[in-house]
């Protein structure tokens, strides 16, 4: 299949999802032609020169310019990567086919448009655990400060807390982290893989409405454990307790941290067990097939 594939480059340089779902299309035979999303008004024009069999708006808030949709006779297939941040049924009319990577988005607009349900991953052609030394006990990786939380400093609260009551080491990586010892900014290439696999703990903070975090499946993929919200949607990906840690509020989030930090070797255990389980399951090329096949079952081809 040939795909006119709109996007940005944001995770770019750490196989975010939208880099790696471009690449993993290529490695299983499909053609992809990669368009900046800023380019959208050409589209018309890119579509009749490459004439492609599906476009795809591979950006959480991408929609068509009023009008435009008339002039393309491809299918158009919004996604909903960051769903539900971006979400609002105004993006409808854009598309054909909308995929979302949030259970809840697609039990909510199902009954609205052909909807697909789709799971961020992993990526093994670029996350694997190092052999290196640990340097601290934890690490979290993303920005500081979340404009869609309630609480927008969730993350500092949670970490400073964290930190505070168990004298725990803890690096923070990301935008806005205030100036500490432990925090770090932005960080990205090899540099991001290293951060992953220094610590013996990884922290996916997150709000009760958050997607599947695609930090869960990233640090599984390098064998470090990772405690994220606890979600049915989480569990029916990895095992609670033996291949993920889950907590519900921060009481629970400091007891799961201090225990298991407490027991290297269930913890090794537990980072073995998730990277196995994204091996058999979670790579980014084990969700190409499902994707496809369920945007063709929603377009009724």
């Amino acid at each position: 299949m040939k795909i006119l594939y709109f996007t940005d480059d944001y995770t770019w340089n750490i196989y975010g999802t939208k880099r790696s779902t471009a690449e993993a299309l290529q490695d299983t035979g499909h053609t992809v032609f990669i368009v900046d999303n800023v380019e959208i008004g050409s589209l018309p024009a890119l579509a009749a020169q490459e004439k492609p069999d599906q476009i795809w708006l591979f950006h959480s808030d991408l929609r068509l310019p009023e009008g435009m949709k008339e002039e393309i006779s491809q299918p158009i297939i919004g996604f909903g990567i960051s769903d539900p941040y971006y979400f609002s049924t105004d993006r409808f009319a854009s598309y054909d086919v909308y995929v979302t990577y949030n259970k809840a988005t697609y039990e909510q607009v199902r009954s609205l448009i052909p909807t697909v349900y789709n799971r961020t991953a992993c990526d093994f052609k670029f996350h694997k655990p190092l052999n290196i030394l640990k340097t601290c006990d934890a690490t979290i990786i993303g920005a500081a400060i979340h404009e869609r939380f309630p609480n927008k400093k969730k993350r500092i609260d949670c970490v400073e807390g964290l930190r505070r009551n168990t004298g725990k080491t803890i690096h923070a990586y990301g935008k806005h982290w205030p100036q500490d010892a432990e925090n770090f900014s932005h960080i990205d290439g090899e540099d991001f893989l290293v951060a992953i696999n220094s610590g013996h703990l990884g922290l996916d903070i997150q709000d009760h409405f958050s997607p599947l975090a695609h930090r869960m499946f990233e640090y599984a993929a390098c064998g470090v454990p990772i405690i994220t919200r606890r979600r049915d949607e989480v569990f029916e990906c990895f095992r609670e307790g033996r291949e993920i840690l889950a907590y519900t509020d921060n009481e629970e989030l400091l007891d799961v941290f201090v225990w298991h930090l407490d027991r290297p070797e269930k913890l090794e255990s537990i980072g073995r067990r998730a990277m196995e389980r994204c091996l058999d399951e979670h790579d980014i090329r084990h969700r190409i097939p499902g994707l496809i096949d369920g945007i063709n079952k929603a377009l009724g081809v």
